[in-house]
């Protein structure tokens, strides 16, 4: 059994900041917080999201102990990680984020979203940085702070005296007196953060905040910056510099945030392959790993077993062309798949199917071609006939019928049919789509084919937190710009149900 390294280190990072997080405000023994850490850590190994949840509810009733208004203020903060975050490692950015803006060393909020960026990246590095800036504006706001991280609080609430840790200590001492929460009440407390909105320096400051980690992520994406410490300057310079302009913070602060997000980027990514670890980054789209967008007259190989992801990313690149309105037409010696294949694309998706079952299709859109994959001239003349003079910006032909041809023709014949149809269909302008199985054919046939095409994407399976799970990569790509790391493949998201997973299980293990 493979030693889940993972899923090991996720305890471990899940266990420290759970004892951060209880001894943040006065309310927890230490040894009760140590505990109750452990308790978290070990949950972690199976559900590294829900123990997270529960540390911070634990953490909620230090804030509730402190001040009940201070408490309310944490449950908003839950709700907002509850509501926005999909994954364990975008809970722990956040929270993470506002331990170290509450800290003796502010600035260095600005390193989660830094790490944040260079590992999660786009949306999700965005969605980490909207909310650790609602957090720890809100956290900092009520604790009665002028500074959350680099952000400015103008108007902030009176100082919170901090009440010590009860002796004999009682657990229900956190709970409220619940006449305090009227309506008047709560308005009262509230109301003064409304000036805070008025401040036009604190609003730049705010959104500075949410784009950090995205534009770490996008210089990492565009530039393949070698030298991560030179990432994490360019990443976190912008709102660096803003801050500095409006004088909300030290130049120590200033340093230490540059500084630390240097030394935090460049040991995680000394770490990384030490640890070998894989990564986090679920695909969703093909932007994820192409971000500039697959090009027309393109031709790209995608290389997996059969399985549904394969099937489903085959159905992202007809997706994107019937949905520009843009004819696209599919290859296959499968009819079953085939059928199901236009049963999902009624309209702008035209079959080809190369077998000798195809006489039995009765589908509109449907060319049968019966003498099967035995006979390419037919295949060659049944799909000319059926592409020229048909394209359309965002037309793409899919050719899933590769392993097939080259198991029954080798390879000699199959590059000869490939070299030969290729080119054609780049120069009429569509984006061709190859899809074979590596695992069906000699190291010598993979290569003879992966050469034939400008871009290859791959499809394999490793160990992801102690289960075998899929992850796709782009291993090639001429003239192209693409993401060089791998990416977690979840059926679900492909699927487009977004952040519901298969179960609730599926929900609480990410």
């Amino acid at each position: 059994m493979k030693f889940p390294v993972g899923r090991i280190l996720g305890a471990v990072v899940v266990t420290v900041l759970s004892v951060a997080l209880l001894l943040q405000f006065p309310f927890y023994p230490v040894l009760i917080a140590l505990a109750l850490a452990v308790v978290l850590g070990a949950i972690a190994l199976e559900f590294p999201s829900v123990a997270l949840w529960l540390g911070i509810i634990l953490s909620m009733f230090a804030g509730f102990y402190q001040n009940p208004f201070l408490g309310i203020t944490y449950f908003i903060v839950f709700l907002c990680i509850l509501a926005l975050t999909t994954s364990w490692l975008q809970i722990a950015f956040v929270a993470a984020s506002w331990v170290l803006a509450l800290s003796s060393l502010p600035a260095l909020a600005l390193v989660p979203l830094v790490l944040a960026g260079d590992h999660l990246r786009g949306e999700h590095a965005l969605r980490v940085g909207a909310v650790s800036a609602i957090s720890c504006f809100l956290l900092c706001w009520s604790v009665g702070l002028r500074q959350a991280g680099l952000m400015l609080i103008p108007f902030a609430a009176p100082s919170l005296v901090m009440q010590p840790v009860q002796n004999p200590w009682q657990f229900t001492a956190f709970l409220p007196n619940l006449n305090l929460f009227t309506s008047q009440a709560i308005m009262s407390y509230y109301a003064p953060m409304l000036t805070n909105l008025e401040d036009l320096r604190a609003i730049i400051l705010v959104v500075i905040w949410i784009v950090t980690g995205y534009i770490v992520g996008f210089l990492a994406d565009k530039f393949k910056l070698t030298a991560r410490g030179i990432l994490a300057v360019a990443g976190c310079l912008p709102v660096v510099a803003v801050a500095a302009v409006l004088g909300s913070s030290s130049f120590t602060g200033l340093a230490v945030a540059l500084v630390g997000s240097i030394l935090a980027v460049v040991a995680y990514n000394l770490a990384k392959p030490a640890l070998a670890l894989p990564a986090i980054r679920t695909f969703t789209r093909l932007k994820d790993l192409i971000p500039t967008g697959v090009p027309g007259s393109y031709s790209i190989l995608l290389g997996s077993p059969a399985c549904e992801e394969r099937n489903l990313i085959v159905e992202l690149f007809i997706r994107s062309g019937v949905g520009r309105q843009a004819p696209c037409f599919d290859l296959t010696a499968d009819v079953g798949y085939g059928r199901n294949l236009l049963s999902k694309f009624p309209q702008g998706l035209t079959l080809l199917i190369g077998s000798p079952r195809a006489a039995e299709a009765t589908e509109k859109n449907v060319i049968r071609i019966s003498s099967g994959i035995q006979n390419l001239t037919t295949i060659n003349i049944e799909l000319v006939n059926a592409v020229k003079d048909h394209y359309q910006p965002g037309s793409v032909v899919c050719l899933e019928a590769i392993s097939d041809i080259l198991l029954s023709q080798k390879l000699l014949t199959t590059r000869k049919w490939i070299t030969d149809l290729t080119p054609r269909l780049e120069g009429w302008g569509y984006t061709v789509l190859g899809v074979f199985n590596p695992a069906l054919h000699s190291k010598e046939e993979n290569q003879g084919i992966t050469d034939l095409f400008k871009g290859y994407i791959e499809i394999t399976e490793k160990d992801y937190a102690g289960k075998q799970r899929r992850m796709i990569a782009v291993r090639k790509m001429i003239d192209v710009k693409y993401n060089e790391g791998e990416l977690l493949l979840d059926r679900d998201q492909l699927l487009d149900k977004g952040k519901q997973a298969a179960g609730l299980r599926g929900r609480l293990t990410r």
